[in-house]
């Protein structure tokens, strides 16, 4: 297999060092957050990663947000905010708003954990500070408990270069610590979440070791693995597939771990230098980003095998932060709501006619399998919203897909509702009016920022047909900008 070597599509100069950068996961503006450190010793600047704990700097750092912008001569990458804070060792969006805001969190060097909170009606005040917590030593890292469980309290992990553990609680715009413990012997690099089980904690110290840790029976870990041979230094749980956990250390190598069984990794990979971050792929469950340090970025292919499939390596410095790109997101939800629409009616088809579910279960994988061809394994809740209507054969058929957003839970209500008025006039014999579910009735509850070129091509598309009826399967044709390129007629209903 051979590793493609990804170019430049447009540079821009931070000033101090760049060690984080998180895509805001909201929309698909391509709008992306950069944190940066600057060493002061001596009056000097400083960026070794060596030198980060050293006790006699200064250390100073920035917030960017910045859009990467496609223009006629080529993609630009634009500033519209610059926050000035301490050293910045790590940012993380959290994936599901809370109580109606988009957050992040800020791991800083003074010990700080800061909350930020998204205003998407101003490009220069994008990000607003909602809260603080102060710890005595660096704050290196911090996760999210939220990643695929929605909640209002979502907990924050965060990590800290005296080897100490936090858990906090973010309620009413506050952050109240849960409990703290002493983790590892050194610094504490990086701390994060089991994605399908909150409760449970990772972490990854300089003292080599990688520890488990279920946070509801106290500050005894649930195992204690030697098996990197340096500093463990990034973790990240696979928000696609339970059980699988990714970790990376100084020593140079990427792990994969099954977590029912933390003995020995199931698989490894060099990267050939050490693995400051491990960011899995928002759709493709498989992908994996790596920032390796001194040798630059990789994308690694985690399938039976693992084996690298792109390398980016123009960085003459360290390589620490990077992230997927989200523009794709909102285009995928969409798609979504109408591969949920048709499987609701087919159970409704099959329960309310007495067809042969056995019988029908070759003809629904064959249009699962085409409103998925497009669609993001990550927004698949069909499992957790709709299992109870989901029987016999058709369930483990559709046991890939594990989740859709909350965000579309109104969606699927209200695109059911247009299937069952469907069928009423179906019954009637007479022609069925526009349905409920209309495009601006599924978009406006999903986060998606749409152009007025989208929104006109969809207003056409909807004027052209709403139904589709096929062998059987009602779908609703909601409007997708481009659907036809994608291969869906509305006719048919492939």
């Amino acid at each position: 297999m051979s590793v493609k070597t990804p170019q430049s599509l447009a540079t821009f100069d931070t000033e101090y060092c760049a060690d984080s950068l998180e895509f805001y996961p909201f929309d698909d503006t391509q709008r992306f957050l950069v944190g940066t450190y600057q060493l002061l010793k001596d009056g000097n600047a400083q960026a070794n990663q060596e030198e980060l704990t050293s006790s006699d700097a200064t250390r100073v750092g920035r917030i960017y947000v910045c859009d990467a912008v496609d223009t006629d001569s080529g993609m630009r990458i634009i500033q519209r905010q610059r926050i000035e804070t301490s050293a910045i060792f790590d940012i993380k969006w959290s994936y599901n708003a809370v109580e109606g805001k988009h957050l992040a969190g800020v791991a800083c060097a003074d010990g700080s954990l800061a909350i930020y909170s998204a205003n998407n009606q101003s490009d220069a005040e994008f990000l607003n500070p909602v809260c603080t917590n102060i710890a005595s030593s660096m704050c290196c890292s911090l996760d999210w408990s939220n990643r695929r469980l929605t909640t209002n309290t979502p907990r924050v992990v965060t990590s800290y270069s005296d080897g100490q553990l936090q858990l906090l609680e973010l309620t009413e715009s506050s952050l109240t610590e849960v409990c703290q413990w002493q983790g590892h012997d050194l610094e504490a690099w990086i701390a994060a979440f089991d994605y399908w089980t909150p409760d449970v904690v990772y972490s990854g110290g300089d003292d080599a070791r990688l520890k488990g840790w279920d946070t509801r029976i106290g500050p005894h870990p649930v195992f204690n693995s030697r098996r990197h041979q340096a500093g463990v230094c990034s973790i990240q749980s696979n928000f696609h597939r339970e059980h699988m956990l990714a970790t990376g250390s100084y020593d140079e190598h990427v792990f994969v771990w099954d977590t029912r069984n933390m003995r020995m990794p199931v698989q490894e990979f060099n990267v050939g230098g050490g693995v400051w971050r491990l960011k899995w792929h928002h759709s493709e469950p498989t992908q994996l980003l790596v920032g390796a340090m001194y040798n630059g970025f990789h994308v690694l292919d985690v399938s039976e095998k693992v084996t690298c499939s792109a390398s980016f390596m123009e960085h003459t410095s360290i390589a620490y932060g990077a992230d997927w790109c989200q523009a794709q997101r909102s285009e995928d939800m969409l798609k979504y709501a109408e591969l949920t629409a048709g499987a609701l009616a087919f159970i409704h088809e099959t329960e309310q006619e007495g067809m042969d579910l056995d019988a029908k279960t070759e003809q629904l994988k064959v249009e699962v399998q085409v409103c998925m061809a497009e669609a993001c394994p990550e927004y698949q809740e069909l499992m957790g919203n709709s299992a109870p209507k989901l029987k016999g054969k058709v369930k483990p058929m559709l046991a890939e897909i594990v989740g859709q957003p909350k965000a579309m839970e109104e969606a699927e209500q209200d695109l059911q509702q247009a299937v069952n008025e469907w069928k009423e006039y179906k019954k009637a014999a007479v022609p069925a009016p526009k349905p409920t579910a209309t495009w601006d009735s599924v978009t406006s509850k999903v986060p998606a920022k749409l152009t007025a070129k989208q929104k006109e091509e969809a207003a056409i598309f909807n004027q052209d047909s709403n139904w589709a009826y096929c062998n059987g399967l009602a779908i609703v044709a909601v409007a997708i900008p481009g659907n036809r390129e994608l291969g869906y007629n509305t006719k048919t209903g492939l």
